[in-house]
């Protein structure tokens, strides 16, 4: 998404499902934009969505698991157990996420997943765009159109290239 250089530009460009909390650095943000100013065209139209940043899982302690609801393996019809521990580094803005499975039936089943996502706030957001050649025309606070309020937990941008 940072380097990506296709042979024509689009109408319409999506970063869907938080796919833009991987760009950890200005750097990576910088180029991914570019990567998608240089392909959209003229009139077009750039949509991401993006986690609004909750203070709740920042100031966890990243010692205590969090646990989860049960739920059934999608493919072994199985009990699944799970606990997430996060852990913010407020100096880069990324909060890592650790998930451990245990099936119920065998507690020795067990699996770890790490997910780490940059945070970025609203205000921080609209400036990378503006500074990167981009306007704003919405931001929702859901995907039907709402508006974003300090209870809302994603931000879905609508930005064109400035003229």
């Amino acid at each position: 998404m940072r380097a990506v250089r296709l042979p024509k530009r689009y109408p319409l460009i999506v970063c869907p499902f938080n796919a833009a909390l991987h760009l950890y650095t200005r750097s990576d943000v910088e180029r991914f934009l570019g990567r998608v100013h240089a392909h959209l065209t003229p009139k077009g139209t750039f949509i991401v969505d993006l986690a609004v940043p909750s203070f709740a899982d920042l100031m966890r302690d990243p010692a205590r698991p969090f646990r989860g609801a049960n739920f059934r393996h999608a493919t072994r019809d199985e009990i699944v157990r799970y606990t997430e521990r996060f852990d913010y580094d407020c100096i880069r803005q990324v909060l890592f996420v650790t998930t451990d499975f245990q099936m119920v039936k065998d507690p020795n089943d067990a699996w770890m997943l790490p997910l780490a996502h940059r945070q970025f706030f609203p205000q921080e957001w609209e400036a990378l765009l503006h500074y990167n050649g981009f306007v704003v025309d919405h931001v929702f606070g859901d995907f039907h159109g709402g508006p974003l309020t300090r209870t809302s937990d994603v931000m879905v941008w609508h930005a064109r290239r400035k003229r």
